[in-house]
């Protein structure tokens, strides 16, 4: 595995690393992380060996995200990375984030060591953070999606961490060889001694007398958009003047943002905790009343979420990063960037202990269902299953050894390429220099600090109830929806429970029952049946009180991209009327139509050229997340072009006028 930052850390990205490597070496394989010379030794990481780049003089072991400091550790992450792939026997190169990937490439190019690209974010959404202005804004953009799509394009194999982050990689020319996989997390990292279970404390944690309390944790990078919830914090406080805000920080923060931090402290009713490791993040998480999570942006994955569902405690988050929870079932959703929404929603949970207590209940049985290690490592393991066991890459690994000292190791054939990943030998030198500019451009652009700034991408909001759903008696029951069971002569057993991405519900009393793609006549009788051997003569209603999510995406050259409702038996053309048709500059012979299959997505392209010309019906229908994809022509590429580098970076011409008046 690469990581081309600090190896061990309490971020995110580090914490997804370290918690994947240990994993995959519980499973019985051999681990190798390569990364920078820094580390924030939270703990013993077992079972894995850690090589670090070489300490350099005058260059800071913990770089900023941006500079020539974190150029040069990029490099010697090339020759480390090297190193370890010529000195071990090496099937897959795992490279995490942005320019780890990078890296990985560059060796490939000398070993045919497959690459498997993980994507934690997309750098459409990330680089407009580190710049202010707004024409550097819009460069930003136009350089993170070029990105976006080499870094997939140039992978064997790509794994994205939500859907929507998935979608967007797919119409870059991921589709046929991605894979989307969630992070899996492990009760030690989260800090729980034990399994899943009912969380401590109702409304405000049990603490007599108390106020609620808030608590954020994480950075104070300007995209986790706290200056929204410092101004959702003061309106709360006028409704519970004795609110208390707690801000969980990381204790290497300290050292370089104590100003901000004593700014922070300063405040009134907000308080600082610095945590040192995973469990002292997760005991102050578990003292909550709310876990809130202020982030737009809509590509990153939040993990700081999965550490706040184990806790146990209800959880508010912007709409925009939420790929986890869903409103009203495992958690609350605020509109993007409003403090008057996001105030509202926290003192409706505060003051809502029974809503608390459901919604933090949810979101733990969602954690254990989808999120587990036990869930989430075979889908990485059958990823490399996917590109080890190609038949010419193995026989040709196979017979060859190399003697180094005393070990025998096995290693690539000199003059093996792999194809399609490795250029001729003539092209080598020219992929390694692309590569390597490709990188200093990446960790070389902007030297401004961060500003909250809105996503590219609209929200996905969820969408109004069909009313059609209503009327049909033989509906069949979806993941997602929430289904109220009644038991007429034990109403103590009744319960509303949500369907999980599974399929499955879990009755308290009863068990779990499989529900996906029944009525609700047959979950009853289902319910019936399983029940019979605790209950004599059980009477079971089912009624599905809520629907859950059924939308479609629709993006690229249409009026007005964004989700529109499914209905059964919409086609692709329907969809992109309802967003209001095509541009003038939409290539309606290529538009791009993904269906997901499992944790990979199936695509297909359609021309309406001729369908639309000599009125040919439809011969393709939409599903429930399919993303349909409209290009650009080449016309509209021009335009693209012109707009965005040559009359944004041309000052506005001064013109002079002659006029008259009798």
């Amino acid at each position: 595995m690469v990581a081309a930052c600090p190896f061990p850390s309490l971020r995110g990205s580090q914490a997804l690393v370290r918690e994947l490597a240990e994993a995959l070496a519980g499973n019985g394989h051999e681990v190798h992380v390569v990364t920078y010379p820094a580390a924030q030794h939270i703990a013993p990481v077992e079972r894995i060996s850690i090589h670090r780049v070489p300490r350099v003089p005058l260059v800071s072991p913990t770089p900023k995200a941006v500079g020539w400091q974190k150029i040069v550790l990029d490099i010697l992450l090339v020759w480390t990375l090297w190193r370890v792939v010529r000195n071990h026997d090496i099937d897959v190169i795992h490279a995490h984030n942005v320019e780890a990937p990078i890296v990985g490439y560059l060796v490939r190019l000398l070993t045919g060591i497959p690459v498997v690209y993980h994507a934690h974010n997309a750098l459409v959404d990330e680089l407009p953070f580190y710049v202010r202005s707004g024409l550097g804004k819009r460069i930003a953009r136009g350089l993170g999606r070029a990105a976006d799509a080499r870094l997939a394009a140039w992978s064997d194999h790509a794994v994205a961490l939500s859907p929507r982050l998935g979608a967007y990689m797919a119409v870059r020319g991921a589709a046929a060889k991605l894979s989307v996989i969630p992070p899996a997390v492990s009760h030690a990292q989260a800090g729980l001694p034990g399994g899943l279970g009912r969380s401590p404390g109702g409304l405000h944690g049990g603490r007599l007398g108390a106020g609620p309390r808030i608590v954020y944790a994480g950075n104070l990078d300007g995209y986790q958009n706290l200056t929204c919830l410092l101004e959702a914090f003061a309106r709360i406080c006028a409704g519970e003047p004795r609110a208390r805000l707690v801000m969980v920080l990381h204790a290497a923060a300290g050292a370089a943002r104590v100003q901000e931090i004593r700014r922070l402290s300063k405040i009134p009713g907000v308080s600082v905790r610095l945590a040192g490791t995973h469990g002292a993040a997760a005991r102050e998480l578990r003292r909550a009343d709310v876990l809130v999570c202020p982030r737009t942006s809509w590509s990153g994955f939040p993990i700081k979420i999965l550490n706040y569902m184990a806790a146990g405690r209800p959880i508010v988050q912007a709409r925009a990063s939420a790929h986890v929870i869903e409103d009203g079932i495992s958690g609350l959703l605020y509109d993007d960037d409003e403090p008057g929404s996001l105030a509202k929603t926290v003192l409706k949970v505060v003051r809502d202990a029974e809503l608390g207590e459901r919604l933090s209940l949810a979101a733990r049985q969602r954690l254990a269902t989808d999120f587990s290690s036990a869930v989430v490592i075979p889908k990485i393991e059958e990823v490399y299953r996917k590109i080890v066991d190609d038949e010419d890459f193995t026989s040709k690994r196979k017979n060859e050894t190399l003697s180094c000292g005393d070990d025998r190791m096995t290693a690539m054939p000199k003059n093996y390429t792999r194809p399609l990943a490795v250029p001729e030998q003539s092209r080598r030198w020219q992929a390694v220099s692309q590569l390597a500019g490709f990188l200093a451009v990446l960790t070389a652009f902007g030297c401004a600090p961060r500003a909250p700034e809105p996503a590219p991408l609209p929200p996905i909001a969820a969408p109004a109830l069909p009313g059609s759903l209503h009327e049909v008696a033989n509906y069949r029951i979806s993941a997602g929806d929430q289904l109220r069971v009644k038991f007429l002569y034990h109403p103590e057993l009744d319960v509303k429970v949500p369907v999980a991405p599974d399929g499955n519900m879990n009755i308290p009393s009863v068990g779990e029952i499989s529900a996906e793609g029944k009525t609700a006549e047959e979950v009853a009788a289902e319910v019936e049946k399983v029940s019979s051997e605790l209950l004599r003569d059980p009477e079971v209603t089912v009624i599905v009180a809520e629907f859950g999510e059924r939308i479609v995406y629709v993006g690229g050259e249409v009026r007005l991209p964004g989700p529109v409702r499914y209905r059964e038996g919409m086609t692709p053309l329907q969809a992109i009327l309802d967003r209001g048709g095509f541009t003038e500059v939409a290539r309606t012979d290529s538009v791009l139509h993904l269906s997901p299959n499992g944790s990979s997505y199936d695509a297909r392209r359609l021309d309406y050229t001729t369908d639309v010309n000599q009125f040919d019906p439809e011969q393709a229908s939409l599903g429930v997340y399919d993303v349909v994809y409209v290009p650009r022509t080449f016309i509209g590429d021009a335009n693209a072009f012109v707009r965005l580098y040559i009359r944004g970076l041309m000052p506005t011409m001064p013109r002079v006028g002659i006029g008259f008046s009798p």
